[in-house]
């Protein structure tokens, strides 16, 4: 149950599991990477307007809306946010003519957003093979040296090439797709902080909807038999690598204690996209190249109320990383 079959397992959208490797180790890219084709690059900074104003790449671009926007409504939800996320790109210029590359502060500790926006701008058709993840962010583009910018984000001219959005794909599973995922027995990956995996907490922050805005209670809990992996776990915390994605064998390491092997069929999920797609990523580097994600995670999910809920305290072996110790007392 729930694992791929050999044709699934070895070939996926870019071929030979051989290329998805080579695929999959040239979405990173180092501040020195960026820093000799920055000329060539647009980068697309998904910080708060805020944050980007007081740190951001020269020359880079602010969209928010790669963390702001919500997803819900099943297979509809998924098309506005396609549109939503094409009309942003273009209207700063980006149009698929150039590489792209998206950034944020500090992926470990901004929930991941800039890897939320490559599979966010994946789903809305932008070729994977021109757009890249700046490794550490704008926290490690200062910290080796290269010039900041500040104030606001900048002018660009109106795009000259409309890409071909019917050649894009996806990563994401539906509302629909993710339960029935979980009725063939997938496995599925929630990596949302401790409070939320525990069932102590709905959201990882205030959820607030409609005009005037009024603050929305959700059911607590996770999607049955998930395996709870703090989204933290992916990154490098501490030194001089702060920021970065630690290596494929210590991802490969992390991910088969979670009892994950590379042919099962692996659901991330998290609140709305975000730590999900980091952890994505990281699956991705680590060679589980068929894992895809539950997009509009537990802020859909749990006002599906037929849907089926998990409370109370998970089962030893739906503890991994951090949490295999930090949580076995509590679990």
């Amino acid at each position: 149950m729930g694992k791929m079959n050999d044709q699934e397992r070895e070939y996926g959208p870019l071929g030979s599991s051989k290329a998805q490797q080579s695929y999959a180790e040239k979405i990173l890219l180092s501040p020195a990477e960026l820093a000799e084709r920055l000329d060539e690059t647009a980068v697309v900074d998904v910080s708060d307007p805020v944050d980007f104003r007081k740190l951001h790449i020269p020359g880079a671009c602010n969209i928010p809306a790669f963390w702001n926007h919500r997803s819900v409504g099943g297979d509809s939800g998924l098309e506005l946010m396609r549109q939503v996320i094409l009309d942003e790109m273009l209207a700063c210029g980006i149009d698929g003519s150039r590489q792209i590359v998206f950034t944020e502060q500090l992926p470990s500790s901004g929930f991941g957003r800039s890897c939320r926006a490559f599979y966010m701008a994946e789903h809305a058709g932008f070729p994977p093979e021109i757009m890249h993840i700046l490794d550490g962010g704008n926290f490690q583009w200062k910290q080796q040296g290269f010039p900041p910018a500040h104030g606001e984000a900048c002018s660009n001219p109106a795009p000259k090439l409309v890409i071909n959005t019917g050649a894009g794909r996806s990563r994401f599973l539906s509302l629909r797709e993710t339960l029935a995922a979980l009725n063939r027995g997938a496995k599925f990956l929630d990596v949302r902080n401790a409070p939320e995996f525990l069932g102590a907490a709905a959201a990882p922050y205030l959820i607030r909807e409609g005009t005037p805005p009024r603050e929305v209670i959700l059911d607590p809990g996770r999607i049955p038999s998930a395996i709870g992996l703090p989204w933290t776990d992916v990154f490098e915390r501490e030194g001089a690598g702060t920021g970065f994605f630690k290596s494929r064998t210590d991802l490969q390491r992390l991910f088969k204690s979670a009892g994950l092997s590379p042919g099962d069929e692996i659901i991330v999920y998290c609140f709305k996209g975000a730590r999900s797609s980091a952890v994505l990523l990281a699956l991705h580097l680590a060679g589980f190249y068929s894992a895809k994600m539950y997009f509009s995670g537990w802020n859909e999910w749990s006002r599906q109320a037929s849907f089926p809920k998990e409370t109370g305290k998970p089962g030893q072996d739906q503890l991994a990383g951090s949490y295999a110790k930090d949580l076995l007392n509590e679990a």
